[in-house]
C-alpha cells in the first residue's frame, strides 16, 4: 500500500462550481483511499458538475448548509478507511508529490496531530500558517486602518518558510491524522465559517497533539473564491465566530472588550463614510447574536 492510499479527501462545498472540479482533477483520485465532496446545498451545479466526472473514487454527499465544519465532519465519517485526512478547500489544489510529502511527515513526526504546505496565489506564496487569535489580534480587523496597522498580524509572513511546530495552519488545505481528529471531537460545527481551525488546534493540543507547517510541501490557492458568494465576503461569519473563540478561550471580559469596540466603530463608521450602513447593520446584528448564544459545545 502506497503512502497516498491511506488519505481521505474531503472536500466542501457551497456554490463553488467555477473552481471544484479543477480542485477534483488535481487530485491523484486512483491512489487515494477515496475523495468526498460534501456539498452544503448548492444552487449553481456544484454538485453536479463533479458526478459529471464520473471519476471512480469521488462520492459527492449532498446536504443542508451546516458550515465548513460541519462539512467536513460528514466528510470524515463516510472516510472511515483513511488514516489520514485532508481537507481542502474548493479554489485550491494540490498535486500527489506534495500531498505524499504531507502524509509522510505526518507519518514520521509523532507529536503532529496535523500538518499544511506553504499556500501559494498566481504564483505567489500567501500566508500559510500562524498564532493561534488572542483578543488584540483580533481588533485589528475593526479598528481604524490607522490605529490597526500598529497590531501585529497573527499571520506569519508569506516568506515564512521554517518546517516544524506552529499554531495554526490555514484552513484551505489541512492534513490530520484520523485517529487524533476523531480523538479530539473533529470540528466544533457551532463555528458555522472561521476559526474552526484554531479551536480544533486547541483541543488537539490538549491531547498532546501539535500543528505543523511542512514548508517544503506547496498547494495553490485562489483566494476569495470560496467566500466569494457571501455578501461581505463572509465578514458577518467571521466575527461572529471570532467573538464565540474570544468568550471560550480568552474569557468573557476580553470578549466584551472586543465586542464593545466592534459595535462601537460599526456604529460610527458609517457616519464617516467608511462603511454603507446596510452592512454596519449586519456586521452589528451578527456580532449580537454571536454574543447572546451560550458558548461553544466544548
Amino acid at each position: 500500500m502506497t503512502i497516498l492510499a491511506r488519505v481521505g479527501v474531503v472536500i466542501v462545498t457551497h456554490n463553488s462550481s467555477g473552481t471544484v472540479v479543477q480542485t477534483v482533477q488535481h487530485l491523484p483520485v486512483g491512489d487515494l483511499a477515496g475523495v468526498v465532496v460534501v456539498d452544503n446545498a448548492s444552487t449553481d451545479g456544484t454538485a453536479d458538475a463533479v458526478e459529471q466526472l464520473a471519476l471512480p473514487g469521488v462520492r459527492v454527499h449532498r446536504q443542508a448548509n451546516v458550515g465548513f465544519g460541519g462539512g467536513c465532519n460528514t466528510g470524515a465519517r463516510l472516510l472511515t478507511n483513511a488514516a489520514a485526512l485532508l481537507f481542502l478547500n474548493p479554489d485550491a489544489t494540490i498535486e500527489a508529490a506534495p500531498l505524499a510529502a504531507l502524509a509522510a511527515y505526518l507519518d514520521e513526526v509523532p507529536s503532529c496531530a496535523a500538518v499544511g504546505p506553504r499556500l501559494y496565489s498566481s504564483g505567489t506564496p500567501i500566508s500559510s500558517a500562524g498564532r493561534l487569535a488572542r483578543t488584540r489580534d483580533e481588533l485589528r480587523f475593526v479598528l481604524p486602518r490607522r490605529v490597526a496597522l500598529r497590531i501585529p498580524d497573527r499571520r506569519l509572513a508569506p516568506d515564512y518558510d521554517q518546517t516544524g511546530p506552529v499554531g495554526v495552519i490555514e484552513g484551505a488545505c489541512m492534513l490530520f491524522d484520523a485517529k487524533a481528529f476523531h480523538a479530539a471531537g473533529g470540528f466544533d460545527d457551532r463555528y458555522f465559517l472561521f476559526f474552526e481551525e484554531h479551536d480544533l488546534a486547541r483541543r488537539l493540543a490538549r491531547r498532546g497533539g501539535e500543528v505543523h507547517l511542512l514548508a517544503t510541501a506547496r498547494a495553490d490557492h485562489v483566494v476569495g473564491v470560496s467566500r466569494g458568494a457571501l455578501r461581505l465576503a463572509g465578514s458577518a461569519h467571521y466575527f461572529a465566530s471570532c467573538v464565540r473563540y474570544l468568550r471560550q478561550y480568552r474569557g468573557t471580559a476580553r470578549a466584551a472588550v472586543f465586542t464593545a469596540v466592534a459595535l462601537s466603530w460599526w456604529s460610527l463608521s458609517p457616519r464617516l463614510g467608511k462603511m454603507p450602513a446596510d452592512d454596519a447593520q449586519l456586521l452589528r446584528r451578527s456580532l449580537v447574536t454571536a454574543w447572546r448564544a451560550r458558548g461553544a459545545r466544548r
